[in-house]
């Protein structure tokens, strides 16, 4: 069943019991999210939950919205630049979906206020360390999986994936391979590769992590990325994107 503006007006709302406004749009086998607008932004919490939605994406703006429930759909993709329509997004529950790659989780990394996220019973869970990496990129979680993030766990994260570089200021063009003509691995280069590390070079680690399905490779690739330094990409890695000078 698609989701119309008829559907919306006529699924049931009410008060929920940490009194918000909820809209109830559970079970209708909804295969994709469209016409919130509908919505007219009055609503704190959407539940979508025991639907047939694939990709997360899609939403108006909704400044209200800080509350999505979506455990037991299809979800395997996140749409990029998401807080842009729901910028005050704090608790997302993906419980029971299909979500594979951190590629996917690291879409979420601009949501400031997103404090609690659950991606219970997704693939993603298989990877190594899988927590560490989520807290990793996702710094302002408080709870992952209904359980409290530690201090300890943070702590682990940063040691293990290593603290968040802040960006410097970047070449605009991206010729990969650019920076690995006479490296070495001395410090001074490692600082020059971070800083000349781009986003158009960010943009290229993302593509290939959301389209690798190897968990060695996907860790490989978050090292690559967390660190800043295109050097350290495996040439079974390369894609016909990269082309070395």
């Amino acid at each position: 069943m698609r989701l119309t503006a008829d559907l919306v007006l006529r699924s049931p709302s009410f008060v929920n019991t940490l009194k918000e406004r909820e809209l109830d749009l559970r079970g209708n086998r909804i295969p994709f999210i469209e016409n919130l607008g509908a919505t007219e932004d009055q609503y704190d919490t959407l539940d979508f939950s025991n639907n047939d939605i694939s990709k997360l994406e899609n939403f108006p703006l909704l400044k209200r919205l800080h509350t999505i429930l979506l455990n037991t759909n299809k979800i395997v993709r996140i749409a990029e630049n998401l807080q842009n329509s729901i910028p005050n997004l704090q608790t997302l529950i993906l419980s029971n979906n299909r979500i594979e790659s951190i590629g996917e989780i690291i879409k979420l990394s601009d949501f400031k206020k997103l404090t609690r996220l659950s991606l219970w019973d997704n693939p993603i869970q298989n990877i190594s360390d899988y927590r560490l990496h989520v807290i990793h990129h996702l710094p302002n979680l408080k709870i992952l999986d209904f359980t409290k993030i530690t201090i300890k766990e943070r702590r682990k994260a940063k040691k293990l994936l290593g603290a968040k570089n802040n960006k410097s200021n970047q070449p605009k063009t991206f010729v990969v391979g650019e920076t690995l003509k006479g490296s070495n691995n001395n410090n001074n280069n490692n600082n020059e590769n971070n800083e000349n590390f781009t986003d158009e070079m960010e943009t290229y680690v993302k593509n290939l992590i959301q389209q690798s399905e190897d968990l060695n490779d996907i860790q490989i690739l978050d090292r690559v990325l967390t660190s800043k330094n295109i050097n350290l990409l495996p040439d079974h890695l390369k894609t016909d994107d990269y082309s070395s000078q």
